[in-house]
Parts: structure tokens; C-alpha cells; sequence
């Protein structure tokens, strides 16, 4: 069980913003994967390819994601931990070949 919960928590931060649109969404049927963008201060080709599982962020993005969606300490920690973890995978799995 361990191993399936270091597995899951890089992608813990896509899940966070996937989740976040759509509850932005639900409220609100006309917002756009656009409007979410610029709310992050995010490209939205970026925040596209982020939700497709195509492309990670780096820490400071991450940081100002955090900032923009106001997360409150504990909640920002596990966030920026899980980009963290994703960009080491990443790296590993780079140096690897």
C-alpha cells in the first residue's frame, strides 16, 4: 500500500487543478479552461497539456499557483510536495536511459 501512495502523490497537484476546474464549472456551466488560465496566471496551451498528463511545472509556477488559488499551508505543502515528487520521477526516469 505504501508503494501505491508514492506512485499517487505526483500526481496529487493534477488531480487538486483538474478537480478545482471542474468544481468551477459546476458552478458556473460557461467557464472556460481560459478563464481557469488566467485565474492561475497560466498559458492556456500550459494548463491544457498539464491536465492531459503531457507536461509537468516547475516550482516557482507551482508557487504561484498556490498563491493564486490562495491554498492555505497545509494544503500548499502537499501541493508543492506532489510537483516536487513529479519532477524527481521525471528526472529518474530521464537519467535512467
Amino acid at each position: 500500500m505504501e508503494l501505491k501512495m508514492q506512485l499517487d502523490i505526483g500526481d496529487y497537484y493534477k488531480t487538486y487543478l483538474k478537480s478545482e476546474w471542474q468544481r468551477r464549472t459546476q458552478i458556473n456551466p460557461r467557464y472556460s479552461m481560459r478563464a481557469f488560465a488566467r485565474y492561475l496566471s497560466l498559458d492556456v496551451a500550459q494548463l491544457s497539456r498539464l491536465l492531459m498528463n503531457k507536461q509537468t511545472i516547475t516550482m516557482r509556477t507551482a508557487e504561484k499557483i498556490c498563491e493564486n488559488l490562495k491554498l492555505d499551508s497545509a494544503n500548499k505543502g502537499v501541493f508543492l510536495n506532489s510537483v516536487a515528487f513529479d519532477r524527481e520521477q521525471i528526472y529518474r526516469k530521464a537519467t535512467a536511459g
